[in-house]
């Protein structure tokens, strides 16, 4: 051993564990080209990072997201952007936690970061403990930015994390991150898709703008199609590009499929790939949880609660509680207050592993029991909502998750409301695919929600599909209860013909049915359009005949029903004392009845009745106590009818301007909710009030809209009120012969019809006219004409202002003998 010339020298001392690196390390991938979007968020980011900051630990910032929303790319952009701040090197490592093979563990890690930072090979430690104090140590007094790229878990980042506030950590992960934001005080934002303005300024920055503007229609469906997703722009602008000469209509139209994901791939580039972005996450999650994500791409709407998610699964509410909370961390669904979303291309992907990875049996049992729950809770909110309307019929459902319980009306209303787009979606699904009886099981259950929130488009798009699913079933009953909803739809949307048709056809099948319990509903339905179209011998009749049909189920309510259409039926043909005797047995019988849209209606028709027979003061006292009643209910149609009442009571009372504000309010209402009926109602109260307030043009201008609509939606009430309005108004403007004309064309209409109640209103104004014209012998009988229908119909109001009239007359006769017989 003496021999071995090494053992003469000396031992050579250790290599420094604190060795500097001569360069500072600058480990950032390139910035990505043409970085667009996210301004706001760059900038909150780039503050966190470089402000100083008390204490040893360092600022960390968070990016998560889905798959392929663009976290690394932001990570690396911002890098760039505080390099200066950190002119001690910037760190870069790709985790793996989400991709092909094991995420990196720390262990496989720190020797990289190590080599970055200077220390020599051979002086990094082999055990973890020692690498991580190796690692602090030589950051300690520099100032250094760590970025972190695909994070799979909070255990994996915190042996990299510096001990020191003069670094920065930044993290990007499809995780949420939960323990480093508790433990460690890490800020944490979840990303979202681009903007459609952001994305389209990336196509078009990779297209070429002249592409752009000569294809905006293209690049609009192109970035849409990617979902806004930065990958998926950038493969699509990549390969739009690529095709100089196509247009980019071309490739929207190829694009636009089922197995659209296959296209974002660049050939040779496994990284571009938006699929194997989306698979990594997937193959990440335990089996369950990758089932749960499956099968929720079957759920027809846009958003699932937890509620629907147990129903689509057969889990308890806990369970799926506990599944959505993991997907949403996963950044594999949205959660957005409970409410959870699938991305679109999210979907597009698991329903591709549904038909490969599910049966057809298993597939279609879970979309009929998302579909059951949804019918039988809609059900549940309808019943909730309007008590007194039969229950709809359909079978047991298929889950065993029962509905949300609903306290009151305002909650079943709120669930309805929070729901709708899911319901729409359900019930377009069933009316395409199947279940098809699920289809009108649903619109049968929305059409008390659909019509007391006013929204009459819907509740005509949703029976219409309803009304398609019972057809191509051949289902009778399916049929004639959509024919039955659609009839309500579209005469109260003011389309009368369309309702009266589809009501009929409903009435037909109910009695080949033999159900006289929804006979009894058709016919009410039926007489109520008699009453808006002016056929009164009919709606008689139907209101007549409710009683011979009437069953047990719902005869309190039809009893009512009955006697209410009655009163607006007699008070139409001038008979106000039998009117108000009918209505106010109907109020008095509705109190039993609890509260709702109809029974207030009762009154409200009471008090129109009261201002007819000349009852002002008992008429506002009914009025303005129905008026708090709707609002109550948040009825806007009963809120709009009601303050037309009032208006015209006001207007009996001399409160012009007041009455005027509550015509102006009435009107406000029904355009906002689409209501026509109630708008040329409305527009024909402000006529009056202009009218009284010296304002002929305007009053003209109102009565002319208001017989257009009225015409339009066969509204005969409306339409004689108009020309009775307008002629008032040309009268004035001293355009007499149309003024006659108008009026003569409703006496015709009064009489045809009889529609008496406006009787007496029309024989006033031919008696204004021809005294206007002079011919004061006629205006003499004419007005004595009309006094006699005012004191036969027992109208006060119409009375004494034919009585003035008449007074005028006579002071405006040369003839003693008319003189005499007005004073008589």
């Amino acid at each position: 051993m003496n021999r071995d010339p090494t053992l003469a020298e000396p031992l050579a001392a250790p290599p420094p564990m604190h060795a500097r690196a001569s360069v500072a390390p600058s480990q950032l991938p390139p910035d990505v080209i043409d970085f667009v979007g996210r301004r706001h968020l760059v900038s909150t980011v780039v503050d966190i990072l470089v402000a100083d900051h008390d204490g040893a630990a360092p600022p960390i910032v968070v990016l998560s997201g889905m798959p392929a929303v663009g976290k690394s790319a932001l990570a690396v952009h911002v890098g760039h952007a505080v390099r200066e701040h950190f002119p001690d090197g910037q760190l870069f490592a790709d985790l793996r936690g989400f991709g092909v093979g094991p995420a990196m563990n720390p262990g496989e890690l720190l020797p990289r970061l190590l080599r970055g930072l200077g220390a020599a090979p051979d002086t990094i430690p082999l055990d973890l403990d020692e690498q991580i104090m190796l690692y602090r140590s030589l950051l300690a007094d520099k100032r250094v930015l760590i970025v972190l790229d695909n994070a799979r878990n909070p255990e994996q980042i915190r042996p990299l994390l510096p001990a020191t506030s003069r670094c920065a950590v930044l993290i990007t992960s499809r995780a949420h991150m939960q323990g480093l934001i508790a433990m460690q005080g890490a800020r944490r934002f979840n990303l979202d898709p681009l903007r459609e303005r952001a994305a389209e300024e990336l196509l078009t920055s990779m297209i070429g703008a002249d592409r752009a503007v000569a294809e905006p229609a293209a690049v609009r469906r192109l970035a849409n199609l990617c979902g806004f997703l930065p990958l998926a722009l950038r493969i699509a602008g990549a390969m739009v590009a690529a095709r100089p000469h196509a247009s980019i209509a071309t490739f929207v139209a190829q694009l636009d499929g089922d197995d659209r994901l296959s296209a974002f791939s660049l050939e040779g580039d496994r990284h571009s790939a938006v699929r194997a972005t989306f698979e990594h996450s997937y193959q990440a999650l335990p089996a369950e949880q990758r089932r749960w994500f499956r099968l929720l791409a079957l759920h027809p709407g846009p958003t699932i609660t937890v509620h629907a998610a147990a129903a689509l699964l057969d889990a308890s509410l806990t369970e799926a509680s506990a599944m959505l909370g993991s997907l949403a961390a996963a950044n594999l669904v949205d959660n957005d207050g409970g409410r959870y979303r699938l991305h679109d291309l999210l979907r597009v992907y698991a329903v591709q592993l549904v038909r490969t990875e599910e049966t057809e049996t298993e597939q279609a049992a879970v979309i009929r029991r998302d579909l059951d729950f949804y019918a039988h809770t809609t059900s549940v909110a309808s019943h909730v909502i309007e008590p007194h309307r039969p229950l709809p019929r359909m079978p047991a459902s298929s889950t065993s998750v029962p509905p949300p319980e609903f306290g009151d009306r305002d909650a079943a209303i709120a669930w309805i409301d929070d729901e709708r787009d899911n319901l729409h979606a359900a019930v377009a699904y069933a009316a395409s695919f199947g279940p098809l009886e699920s289809a009108w099981h649903l619109g049968d259950a929305l059409t008390s929600p659909l019509a007391l929130t006013e929204r009459y488009t819907e509740w005509i798009a949703v029976t219409r599909l309803g009304l398609k699913a019972a057809l191509r079933a051949g289902n009778e009953q399916g049929e004639a209860i959509m024919r039955l909803s659609l009839g309500h739809a579209y005469i109260t949307a003011g389309r009368q013909q369309l309702g009266v048709d589809h009501l009929s056809r409903a009435a037909e099948l109910y009695h080949r049915l033999g159900d006289r319990q929804y006979q009894v509903v058709c016919v009410n339905a039926l007489g109520m359009a008699a009453l808006w179209i002016g056929q009164l011998d009919v709606a008689v009749r139907s209101f007549e005949q409710i009683r011979e049909l009437n069953t047990s189920p719902v005869s309190a309510f039809y009893e009512v029903a009955s006697a209410h259409g009655l009163g607006i039926a007699y008070r139409y043909q001038g008979e106000l004392a039998r009117s108000a005797e009918l209505l106010t047995e109907a109020a008095e019988s509705s109190n039993r009845l609890g509260r709702d849209y109809s029974v207030v209606g009762v009154r409200l028709d009471l008090g129109c009745t009261y201002r007819e027979q000349g009852r002002p003061a008992q008429a506002l006292e009914q009025l303005l106590g129905t008026l708090a009643q709707f609002r109550g209910l948040g009825s806007r149609l009963g809120e709009g009818r009601t303050a037309v009442a009032v208006s015209g009571t006001h207007f009996d009372l001399g409160n012009f301007e007041l009455a005027r504000r509550f015509a102006e309010e009435a009107l406000q209402v029904a355009r906002t909710i689409n209501h026509r009926r109630t708008e040329a109602e409305a527009l024909n109260a402000l006529a009056a009030c202009l009218l009284a307030l010296r304002d002929p043009q305007g009053a003209r201008r109102c009565c002319l809209q208001a017989r257009s609509l009225a015409v339009e939606i066969d509204y005969l009430n409306g339409e004689i009120e108009a020309l009775v309005q307008l002629s008032a108004a040309e009268c004035e403007l001293g355009e007499l012969p149309s003024a006659r004309g108008h009026a003569t064309e409703a006496d015709a209409l009064v009489r045809r019809r009889k529609f008496w109640l406006h009787h007496g209103p029309v024989l006033r104004r031919l008696a204004a006219i021809e005294l206007a014209e002079g011919a004061v012998a006629e205006a003499d009988q004419t007005c004595r004409q009309a006094i006699a229908v005012y004191e036969r119909h027992g109208q006060r109001a119409g009375l004494a202002a034919a009585q003035a009239l008449l007074d005028r007359i006579a002071a405006a006769s040369p003839r003693p003998s008319i003189q005499k017989a007005a004073e008589g």
